[in-house]
């Protein structure tokens, strides 16, 4: 009788290991050094931590569009065959970095300019309301060269010029270490760089 048991248990569980292989499984792999947020079709949003992963698993053959963004990766997608019985993965690189903008002074920020360190023009200002002091403001920005000019509530331009964006990294800028004068001041106006997005 426990033969028999046994002999049950080693098929019931042959079966499970069959029937999982007959599984479309769909992994979604976060490979920034930030959180991403990831949707699969019309489905919920859902937060990929930095270095991890997402799965799902289907119960047949189907195609997935998965849309995604996160501090070092530009809003994308991508659209994926599951088919059962292999793994489909979806990885997430890092495509860009980020700035983060310190008012570590005293006086409130008025107005704040990025453009790439080979503009001619500063762009247009990228805050609609003030930034206080004891805020901060983050932006993802293309790797490379850039520059920053802030205003502050008395009128005064500050600047801190070419500053170097690494994929998969922050860039931190306190602005009490921006200087009061530039060598090569930009002319004002032009459109917001499409590489800049506020977070």
């Amino acid at each position: 009788m426990r033969r028999y048991l046994v002999i049950i248990l080693l098929v019931l569980m042959g079966l499970m290991l069959v029937a999982c292989d007959d599984d479309a499984e769909l992994r979604i792999r976060n490979r920034t050094n930030a959180s991403v947020t990831a949707k699969v079709d019309e489905g919920e949003e859902f937060t990929i931590e930095a270095w991890s992963g997402w799965s799902r698993v289907y119960t047949q053959d189907t195609n997935v569009t998965v849309n995604y963004e996160g501090l070092y990766v530009y809003p994308g997608f991508v659209t994926r065959a599951v088919t059962q019985g292999i793994p489909t993965t979806v990885n997430i690189y890092p495509d860009c970095g980020a700035v983060r903008l310190n008012n570590d002074g005293a006086p409130a920020i008025t107005e704040i300019y990025i453009s790439r360190h080979d503009a001619t023009d500063w762009g247009e200002n990228l805050i609609a309301s003030n930034m206080l002091a004891g805020s901060a403001l983050t932006w993802s920005i293309k790797a490379g060269a850039w520059d920053f000019k802030v205003v502050n509530e008395a009128g005064t331009s500050l600047y801190s010029m070419n500053q170097t964006i690494t994929d998969n990294e922050t860039l931190e800028l306190l602005i009490s270490q921006f200087a009061t004068h530039t060598k090569k001041d930009k002319a004002p106006g032009g459109s917001k760089s499409s590489e800049l997005i506020a977070r």
